[in-house]
C-alpha cells in the first residue's frame, strides 16, 4: 500500500495533509463529505484521523436526474454533460460547507495566494487558525495550528459499471463511468483534486470496486484480531482483514443489492424515501429477487445491473400490504447470506 499523502515542511521533514473525501453512492440520495488528517505511522502504513463529516441531500431535481441516468434509459449526451458539471458544482459547495463547519481554510483559485475562503467569507491575509479537539472531533481552543485543505478526493456519481467483459464493436470491453466534473471542484476549492478511482483500477486489471477496503484496512486492522466488515450502502460489500495482515492479504467483494433496491421499493410501493428504522422490512415475509441476487463472491455488482432488477421487482404489479412488506424486507435480508462466507474464512 502506498504511503499516505503528506506535505513537506522542511528538509527531510513531512507533516500530515488535510484531505476531504467526497462520496455519492448508488443510493443517489446525496453527498457525504469526510474531512481527515492523513499521514504515515511509524510502521509505514497510512494513518487516518477523521476530523469531521457531514451529509448533504441532493436537491430534488438533481436526484431525479441522477436516477434517470442510472436507470439506463435514453438520455441525450448534452444532458449527461450538463448533469456532470452540475454535480461538480454540488460537490464543491458541499466540501466548502463541511470545511467551514470545522474551521478548515479553503483556498480560492484565481484570488491570489493571500486570499482564502473561511466559513464562506472571502478575506484578505492568512486564514484564522483553529485546533480540532481530538476527544470531541470539533474545533476548540488551545494551542493553535493552521488547518488548510490540501487535497480533495472525488469519487463521482456512478451511472454505469460493467466489470465483466462484453462484446462491443468487435472487441471485448469492460467499462465504468462516474460523472461529476472534477475540474469544477478544483476551481471552486483552489486545491488539487483526485478522481477517476474506478477507471484507474479497471484499466490496471481490477474490477473497480469495492473501494471501501482501503479505508477498512487503515481503520480496523489489528495485530491480534481478525475482522470482517459488512458495509450496507446502495450495494453491499464485505471486507476481511486477517489478524496481523498486510494490505495485500485483505479480501473484499460485493455481496449484492442493499439500500438501492430497498429505497426504490419504498418509493414505488409506500411513497417514502427510505425505510426508517427498518419498520416496513421488519414486518414482512420472504420476498425475492430471483437471479438478480444470485451472484458469486468476488464479483463487482453495478447499479445498472440491479437497476434492471428493481424495475422487474415492482414494475406494474398491484400488491397487497403484506406482499409489499415482504418485497422490501426480502431485499434487505438477502444480505444475511454473506454469513455463509464468514464461516469459510480462516482469519
Amino acid at each position: 500500500m502506498r504511503k499516505g499523502p503528506q506535505r513537506r515542511t522542511g528538509e527531510g521533514e513531512r507533516r500530515p495533509m488535510i484531505v476531504a473525501g467526497v462520496m455519492s453512492g448508488t443510493s443517489a440520495d446525496g453527498v457525504d463529505v469526510a474531512v481527515c488528517r492523513i499521514g504515515t505511522g511509524v510502521d509505514g502504513e497510512p494513518r487516518v484521523e477523521v476530523l469531521g463529516h457531514e451529509g448533504f441531500r441532493y436537491p430534488r431535481a438533481v436526484r431525479e436526474a441522477v436516477l434517470r441516468a442510472m436507470d439506463g434509459g435514453a438520455m441525450p449526451a448534452a444532458e449527461f454533460s450538463r448533469l456532470s458539471w452540475r454535480l461538480g458544482a454540488v460537490y464543491g459547495e458541499c466540501v466548502a460547507k463541511a470545511c467551514a463547519g470545522l474551521g478548515v481554510a479553503v483556498g480560492i483559485a484565481g484570488l491570489g495566494s493571500g486570499r482564502t475562503l473561511v466559513a464562506g467569507v472571502r478575506q484578505e491575509g492568512p486564514p484564522p487558525v483553529a485546533k480540532v479537539d481530538k476527544q470531541k472531533g470539533n474545533v476548540g481552543s488551545g494551542p493553535k495550528r493552521l488547518l488548510r485543505l490540501g487535497l480533495v478526493g472525488v469519487h463521482g456519481q456512478t451511472v454505469h459499471h460493467q466489470a465483466v467483459e462484453g462484446r462491443y464493436l468487435g472487441s471485448a470491453v469492460r467499462c465504468t463511468w462516474q460523472i461529476g466534473e472534477a475540474a469544477v471542484v478544483a476551481e471552486r476549492l483552489g486545491c488539487p483534486v483526485v478522481s477517476d478511482f474506478r477507471p484507474a483500477d479497471m484499466a490496471a486489471g481490477g474490477q473497480g470496486a469495492p473501494l471501501a477496503p482501503m479505508l477498512d484496512f487503515c481503520l480496523f486492522r489489528s495485530a491480534k484480531v481478525g475482522r470482517v466488515l459488512q458495509n450496507l450502502g446502495g450495494i453491499g460489500n464485505l471486507t476481511t482483514i486477517p489478524a496481523g495482515a498486510s494490505a495485500d492479504r485483505v479480501i473484499a467483494f460485493d455481496t449484492g443489492p442493499a439500500n438501492m433496491v430497498i429505497d426504490h421499493c419504498m418509493r414505488r410501493l409506500f411513497g417514502r424515501e427510505f425505510d426508517r428504522g427498518g419498520a416496513v422490512a421488519g414486518g414482512g415475509g420472504g420476498g425475492g429477487g430471483g437471479g438478480c441476487w444470485r451472484r458469486s463472491s468476488k464479483r463487482r455488482c453495478g447499479g445498472d445491473t440491479f437497476g434492471r432488477c428493481r424495475r422487474r421487482a415492482v414494475g406494474g404489479r398491484s400488491l397487497g400490504r403484506s406482499s409489499r412488506r415482504g418485497l422490501c424486507g426480502g431485499a434487505g435480508r438477502r444480505v444475511e447470506g454473506t454469513r455463509m462466507w464468514w464461516r469459510q474464512l480462516r482469519l
